[in-house]
């Protein structure tokens, strides 16, 4: 059976919107500056401050800040490439954050990362798509992990 790209789950849209927001309020506490892109179909986060990396978020709902990440290695879903592929049209910098359910904590995985490993794409089953999901599994002991509290949100 052919993999499937599993499309955005409006039931996570809480998640997608909750995120956004956690994510705005600790970047616009430092010297970045950056906004929700208006676009609902294009990259989550823009970046304010020219040559700052643009954002693509998602959240971990089996992860609380407070507990130790539930798994070995962060997962980016294939259907995040679009925004891979906008990042390398437009020479944009691009960051995939993977984020506590409570907005907490975060994983980084920068983009070259992911397009240094195109090849290392593994599947998995997904009873919602009746087929196998791509993604890209990364170390989380390669990754930095980030404490986004403080913010105001």
């Amino acid at each position: 059976m052919l993999a499937k790209i599993k499309p955005f789950d409006k039931g996570y849209a809480n998640h997608d919107k909750f995120a956004k927001k956690v994510y705005v309020s600790w970047r616009n506490q430092s010297s970045q500056r950056v906004k929700v892109n208006p676009d609902t179909y294009g990259v989550d986060i823009l970046s304010l401050v020219p040559g700052e990396a643009y954002a693509e978020l998602s959240v971990c709902t089996d992860w609380m800040s407070t507990k130790k990440y539930p798994y070995d290695e962060v997962k980016v879903y294939w259907r995040k490439y679009k925004s891979l592929g906008w990042a390398l049209e437009t020479g944009n910098a691009l960051n995939f954050w993977v984020i506590s359910v409570d907005g907490k904590k975060a994983y980084k995985v920068p983009s070259d990362y992911l397009l240094s490993h195109m090849d290392d794409l593994n599947s998995e089953w997904n009873d919602k798509l009746q087929g196998s999901d791509y993604y890209w599994s990364i170390p989380k002991n390669r990754l930095l992990v980030f404490s986004l509290e403080g913010q105001a949100w």
